[in-house]
Formats: structure tokens, C-alpha cells, sequence
């Protein structure tokens, strides 16, 4: 494995990071509005990159209330939006599951959408190498459940012949799988295998939702940080919820890690240049959301650049 700031001899790649759609057809106000669908479609085609990577929720969990039973027809004007977001170009693009994704059911029927019709490749503990763009995509589903399998990616890896010096970067739609994968945190016992992970693209979180200007974290954030557990439990249960993130300190944002050191640090700068002896985590803060809005959280595309 090469440092990250080393590419020798290969052009610069632009990746695009989305998270979190959440599209529901049936939902009032809509989980992502119109002009939302526009902007991801216009800003895709105005960056032109290289690849574009979704990292989970392409649809509202509630989904499955409206429309017990998922079929193509529902699942069509998400499959079209994704469609359009890659018309005309040779851009790739790749996504993992995300727990919403998960909660509505027949999985596989919403992998076929998103990939046969959506032109979106699903890395469902799978891979994609690419050997002139030295670029290694690693795609890990919902990490809070037990089709997370680091141990099924790396068999699956393990005669494709990856450069020495490939990028390799993860897509896992949970912040939180970075305490396995880059922490050794393994609590769940998920990673059994090591990916040699250098960047980590997540999402999940959607950045808090709501905020507060002046405050560096979000109000959902904030308050799981600060108020006593019993609180925060009682809170939940009234609203029929599971806290859905451990590590609410990397709510939003790049974090970065560097060799000596077993911890994420948070990343201010709007540029970044990618560090010898340091890997990465980025949680994008999604483009839907959940009760159709957000406050002071604006939707977010992330562009990253390797050169």
C-alpha cells in the first residue's frame, strides 16, 4: 500500500460523493424535494468526474408503509433521477446499502432497480478495481446489521491482482464502521478481515439536520452528547427511535487519522491535501432528510479530488 499522496504516473481522478436520497414517493412534504432532484442532476454534470459514489438511504424507510411490497413502479422515478445524474457521460457509479434501504424490504429487488435501470452498481460486500485509474472501491452495507461482512470482500478480492499502490477507498454508510475499520474498535465483531482501508466515505447522519448557526455541531448532536442517557432514552421511546449513530462527535465532515494515533481528528480546512501516513474519513450530510427539511444543514454533494 502506497501513500495517499503518491499516484504515481496516473491523471487525477474527481470523485463525486452523494448520501442519504431518501426518496419516498408517498411522503407529504417530500423526503427530496424537486428542486433537490434538480441540483443533484445539474451540479453532477457541471463537475464531470470520474466516478460517482452514493453511500446509502436511496430510499425513505417509511416506504415500506406506503408500499408494503416494493415494486419497480415505485421504485421508477428514483432509478430515473439516477439515470439522468450519468446520461451522455462515462462517469461509473457505484453505492452500498444504507439502513433505510434495508428496512424496506426485498433487497435484492432494489439492488436490480438501482442497477439495471438506474446504471448505479451496487458494492454489496463487493469490489470494483480499476487498474488504469489505480482506484480500489470497497462496498460494506449497513454496518449495524449482519450483512456487514469485511471477511466475504476480502475473498472476493483475493485473486483480482490490485496494484500495490491502488487508492483504496471503503463505502460504508454508517460513520460508526470506522471504530472496525480504521480504530480497531471491533465491538460488533464485523471487521474479521483488514481491508487496509485509506479512505472511508459515509454518510448516515445527515450532518444533525438541524442546527444552530455559531454551533459546531448539530442540535440532534449536541443533545446526545450533553443530556444523560436517561433522557435522551425516554426521548427516544416517546418517538418510537434507536439512537442511530454511536459516535455523534463525527456527525458531518472529514476526519482525518494518522499512523501514531487511534483516534479521529476533525478537519476544518476546505482543501485538503492528502497526507503521507494518514487515512480518512468523510460523512456527507445527504441530500434528503427525514420530515421533508432541514435547519441551518444545508444538503450537501462532496467533491474529492486525487491527483
Amino acid at each position: 500500500m502506497c501513500p495517499l499522496n503518491s499516484r504515481p504516473n496516473h491523471k487525477p481522478l474527481k470523485i463525486v460523493q452523494f448520501s442519504d436520497i431518501h426518496y419516498d414517493a408517498f411522503e407529504d412534504p417530500p423526503t427530496l424535494p424537486k428542486h433537490l432532484e434538480k441540483e443533484m442532476i445539474e451540479k453532477v454534470k457541471l463537475e464531470q468526474p470520474d466516478y460517482v459514489v452514493i453511500t446509502g438511504d436511496f430510499v425513505h424507510g417509511e416506504v415500506q408503509v406506503s408500499a408494503p411490497k416494493l415494486s419497480r413502479e415505485v421504485l421508477k422515478p428514483i432509478s430515473n433521477i439516477l439515470k439522468e445524474i450519468h446520461a451522455d457521460s462515462k462517469m461509473r457509479m457505484f453505492g452500498v446499502l444504507g439502513n433505510h434501504d434495508l428496512h424496506a424490504g426485498q433487497r435484492q429487488l432494489l439492488i436490480s432497480v438501482l442497477e439495471r435501470e438506474g446504471g448505479v452498481r451496487i458494492l454489496d460486500n463487493d469490489f470494483y478495481y480499476n487498474e488504469k485509474d489505480q482506484i480500489l472501491l470497497m462496498g460494506l452495507p449497513d454496518y449495524d446489521k449482519d450483512y456487514f461482512n469485511t471477511v466475504m470482500v476480502e475473498h472476493r478480492m483475493k485473486n483480482a491482482n490490485i496494484a500495490q499502490c491502488a487508492t483504496r477507498i471503503v463505502l460504508s454508510h454508517i460513520p460508526d464502521s470506522a471504530d472496525c475499520l480504521l480504530l480497531n474498535k471491533d465491538s460488533k465483531g464485523r471487521c474479521r478481515a483488514n481491508l487496509n482501508v485509506q479512505i472511508i466515505l459515509s454518510g448516515h447522519t445527515h450532518g444533525g439536520q438541524f442546527r444552530i448557526p455559531g454551533m459546531r455541531e448539530g442540535i440532534i448532536a449536541y443533545m446526545f452528547r450533553n443530556l444523560p442517557d436517561s433522557l435522551m432514552n425516554f426521548l427516544l421511546a416517546a418517538i418510537r427511535m434507536s439512537n442511530p449513530v454511536e459516535h455523534w462527535e463525527w456527525s458531518g465532515g472529514m476526519f482525518e487519522k494518522d499512523a501514531n494515533s487511534n483516534e479521529l481528528h476533525s478537519l476544518r480546512e476546505p482543501v485538503l491535501k492528502l497526507s503521507e501516513n494518514k487515512t480518512y474519513v468523510n460523512v456527507n450530510r445527504g441530500v434528503g432528510s427525514h420530515f421533508g427539511f432541514r435547519l441551518f444543514c444545508h444538503p450537501e454533494m462532496t467533491v474529492l479530488e486525487l491527483e
